[in-house]
């Protein structure tokens, strides 16, 4: 991506010239003058080694925008030196989606600036006005909440508790991964420790690793998986569908994945292994695989050469439309349908058509990201736009 401050002169002139009265809001009315105050306030929350990231991305040239951010915010500067687009661009660029998120009939992205937006059925009470996140990094959708995960490492929750959702939720920082249940959630912390809490109705917090050293986490309906940096698996939660049964106790794995009673793991050797409520399925004997993705009753997985393998567990039409071709890059699931992503940023969308799910699926421009609630997906464009198929009830613009 190049970068959209590229003349220094035009960067110089605005930051040293602060001997005028002009105001902004009459010269620039179209600009979001709170968004990019917002933006700045974010860069002064975030740490050198964030900073450094968004540098190494190459999104902006987080230095000097932020010197200039400053001016905007304490100085009266002379419009005429300044490049009347170069604002209008930075808007623009940092509205874009950047990372999408679903949960069972909702939806959540995250745009460049931070800024979290929900939309679908209010199953988050997400039309509550007080809650405003605007420094997320990445999210993660339960059933009746959601868990973002801030810029400073900290956490915060919405949803709608009266399962108990937001009970315990930790109040520290130093998280760098999230994962949500039903109506519990998992956090994984940079040394490698785990963090849950919600709901223990049913047990989904039983057994939790009390160690360190994990480097991945995810999450059934109420049950959890961690991966170890030395390659075995940790589980623990309800087990009333066995959900934990035959749970690998070797090591060498390097992905996991959870569906809605059974896992999913990834070996090194590019071998699989599924567990769980799956008693009528084994774990494939084929050693050419690269990715993995669990649905509400079905496990997909990408081979080396980019074709997909789909094993089901109770036949709800997940294989129909299957596709024969290669060169797929991304897979996710839903409940009983899936998309794929390909090399060129095309998507095919197969599986259960019995609530739409596949009604709608695009067939033009080029997508970088895919992902499926129950019934839906959603896919973010290259242009940082957000399409969505399928059965969705809610008011997304």
């Amino acid at each position: 991506m190049n970068r959209l401050i590229d003349d220094s002169k035009i960067l110089q002139d605005l930051v040293n010239n602060d001997n005028s009265n002009i105001d902004f809001n009459k010269y620039f009315p179209n600009v979001n003058f709170r968004l990019l105050e917002d933006y700045y306030n974010s860069f002064i929350m975030r740490d050198e080694q964030l900073l450094k990231v968004a540098e190494d991305m190459d999104l902006l040239d987080c230095g000097k925008l932020e010197e200039v951010l400053i001016k905007i915010k304490n100085t009266k500067v002379d419009y005429s030196s300044l490049n009347k687009n170069l604002i209008d661009e930075i808007d623009i660029e940092l509205n874009k989606f950047i990372k999408i998120a679903s949960g069972p009939r909702y939806w959540a992205a995250i745009r460049k600036w931070g800024k979290l937006e929900i939309w679908g059925e209010n199953y988050l009470d997400q039309n509550d006005k007080t809650y405003n996140e605007n420094n997320c990094l990445t999210v993660a959708c339960g059933f009746n909440h959601l868990v973002s995960l801030r810029k400073n490492y900290t956490l915060s929750i919405l949803g709608i508790d009266r399962l108990i959702q937001r009970k315990g939720i930790p109040t520290d920082s130093g998280y760098i991964a999230v994962a949500c249940g039903v109506t519990h959630s998992v956090a994984l912390r940079l040394d490698g420790s785990v963090a849950t809490w919600g709901s223990n109705e049913v047990n989904q917090l039983d057994n939790s690793p009390s160690d360190g050293g994990y480097i991945a986490i995810a999450c059934g309906e109420f049950h959890s998986v961690a991966l170890h940096k030395n390659g075995t698996i940790a589980t623990w939660g309800n087990n009333k569908a066995h959900q934990l049964d035959n749970c690998p106790l070797d090591g060498g794995y390097i992905s996991i994945a959870c569906g809605k009673y059974h896992s999913l793991a990834l070996r090194e050797d590019r071998n699989i292994v599924i567990w769980g409520d799956i008693n009528r399925v084994e774990s494939p004997k084929e050693n050419d695989y690269i990715a993995i993705s669990c649905g509400g009753s079905h496990s997909v997985a990408l081979t080396k050469k980019g074709t997909i393998r789909i094993w089901i567990y109770s036949n709800w039409d997940q294989i129909n439309n299957l596709p024969q071709d290669g060169e797929y890059i991304s897979v996710a699931c839903g409940n009983c349908h899936t998309v794929a992503l390909r090399k060129d940023g095309s998507i095919v969308t197969f599986g259960d058509n019995t609530y739409n799910q596949r009604d709608g699926s695009p067939t033009e421009g080029i997508y970088i990201a895919i992902a499926c609630g129950e019934y839906y997906s959603i896919a973010l464009r290259e242009d940082g736009k957000i399409v969505v198929w399928g059965d969705k009830k809610g008011n997304y613009n």
